[in-house]
């Protein structure tokens, strides 16, 4: 494993701890360590939702009262209580999904209601409509617990006494209610599997509904020629509705507050994967199409700049999901994300490189020294750019293997880029015997200098010199700028005047030099 990687997670361990369910850490400043030692959970919103519906999963409405805020009710009213608030949320009742009921002892401090209050769900009764609050509740030992609030508990009969049961429980045989399950009648198991199952086969069939309405729409309205497969969002999409399909209809039907919110955190979980997968889809959709349109305007300096921002959105999605999953299982992350000060110069330290390497990402995007394709040269190596990713960059070589190299190293170092040469160099030395005749010379100067200038490929400028006399030679020098639309492109442009070089020194009659050799000859 990477040591970044492995000093990542140990910064990360260390931030969780603190936001571990039941965790010390987890207390406010100046709290009693008592408030976190309660035998039934009651230090935070999620704590005293979940020790209820345990409660009344376990058929123990004695200890359903425990969470209930009972100084306003009469003596030995409690177990009711808890029932009829059970009953309440059986029929059209329900709880926030777990990751929106804070498991911080002192709740979520961003929402517009009191400190020492928290809405966690709702309760309906006819066309009656009543918040479930929780109130944070001062105990004799200095520390505060989290119960159902004094005027929620008073509200349960009235809201009880004009609620009718639940469309389940009136269509149910009554084999299918006296037999139970983990306390909660089989039927509503059997219901459970009914609605999901059908809310998939709806919530796919509204997806491809929607996808194919979609399609017909672009197909309409589509001015150019740029793919769009919007197919890869189907899956998702269709979970997703699913899902949110599933959760109104279990809440509407009157499924019981203790089936749903055994498998609840199982739906909102799938919801938030599938929610997750679906940007990841999207991402991707925008950036092919993006893609596409800009290499049809050979607009290729701006693909480099997409793909390191397809990777960027990638990677928020992927942290923003991580940070929900943790919320559902019941980690406090705004927690985690404070106490990230504990390992925070541990993270540093692993993550110098990385940092450095997501800056040099940036210049090399920003800059645009070399692009996704381009041919170049740095230090020692000469390939084809593959990817540049966040951290490193990936270069193909003449020997076909892939050099990597980190985007700071890479930002760092003096880049040659032979893909932006817009002509290219063509010089060569030609080197005549030394017999060659002036006017032999005169001759195939003047038919070279003709050569170059009837060949629309040269650039303005080419010269032709007579440059040299030596005592093994008489050089002429040709130099010159080649118009070509690739290095392939240039080699067979040189290849050619290479041929007509040698065409014009032949009919010179003229000859080339070559090196004397020294032989000895002995006995």
């Amino acid at each position: 494993m990477p040591l970044f990687l492995q000093t990542l997670l140990a910064a990360l361990f260390l931030a969780l701890v603190p936001a571990l369910p039941g965790s010390a850490q987890n207390a406010p400043d100046g709290a009693d360590t008592a408030a976190l030692s309660d035998p039934y959970g009651r230090v935070s919103p999620r704590g005293t939702v979940d020790g209820y519906l345990k409660a009344m999963r376990e058929a123990d409405p004695d200890k359903a009262a425990l969470f209930l805020d009972l100084r306003e009710v009469p003596k030995g009213q409690g177990a009711r209580r808890a029932t009829q608030l059970k009953d309440l949320l059986d029929d059209g009742g329900y709880f926030f999904a777990a990751d929106e009921i804070s498991a911080r002892p002192d709740g979520n401090l961003a929402d517009e209601m009191s400190a020492d209050l928290e809405e966690v769900g709702a309760l309906t009764a006819g066309n009656r409509d009543r918040p479930l609050i929780l109130q944070r509740v001062a105990q004799s030992g200095g520390h505060s617990i989290w119960l159902f609030s004094a005027p929620t508990v008073a509200s349960i009969p009235d809201l009880h006494r004009v609620a009718r049961r639940g469309v389940l429980d009136r269509v149910l045989p009554e084999d299918l209610k006296s037999v139970k399950l983990l306390t909660v009648p089989v039927g509503h198991w059997l219901a459970i599997l009914i609605v999901a199952g059908l809310s998939a086969l709806v919530g796919y069939w509204l997806a491809r509904l929607a996808l194919g309405a979609l399609d017909w729409l672009l197909k309409a309205r589509r001015t150019s020629a740029v793919p769009l497969d919007i197919e890869p969002v189907f899956l998702p999409l269709g979970t997703l509705l699913a899902v949110t399909i599933y959760r109104e209809a279990v809440v509407l039907i009157g499924i019981q507050v203790v089936a749903r919110g055994a498998i609840d955190w199982i739906a909102v979980t799938i919801l938030w994967l599938a929610f997750a997968v679906l940007c990841l889809k999207v991402v991707d959709l925008i950036a092919d199409v993006i893609r596409s349109a800009v290499q049809a305007g050979a607009h290729n300096a701006s693909i480099a700049a997409l793909i390191l921002m397809r990777k960027v959105a990638k990677a928020v999605i992927l942290a923003v999901l991580t940070v929900q999953i943790l919320e559902i299982l019941g980690f406090d992350v705004t927690t985690a994300i404070a106490a990230l000060g504990i390992g925070g110069l541990a993270l540093a330290l692993g993550a110098q490189k990385t940092v450095e390497n997501l800056v040099g990402s940036v210049n090399v995007v920003a800059d645009r020294p070399v692009e996704v394709g381009d041919f170049c040269r740095f230090g020692d190596v000469t390939g084809t750019v593959e990817d540049i990713g966040i951290r490193s960059t990936k270069v193909r070589t003449p020997e076909r293997t892939i050099v990597t190299v980190p985007n700071g190293t890479f930002a760092a170092m003096q880049i040659e880029n032979f893909a932006v040469r817009d002509q290219f160099l063509f010089n060569a030395v030609l080197a005549l015997r030394c017999d060659t005749p002036a006017a032999d010379l005169r001759r195939i100067l003047d038919a070279l200098r003709t050569d170059l200038q009837s060949c629309p490929a040269i650039a303005e400028g080419a010269r032709v010199n007579l440059t040299a006399l030596t005592r093994d030679s008489i050089e002429i020098e040709i130099y010159c700028y080649a118009r070509a639309a690739d290095y392939p492109s240039f080699l067979a442009l040189r290849e050619e005047r290479l041929l007509a070089i040698l065409a014009t020194v032949s009919a010179s009659d003229s000859r080339f030099a070559f090196p004397p050799r020294l032989v000895t000859l002995r006995e």
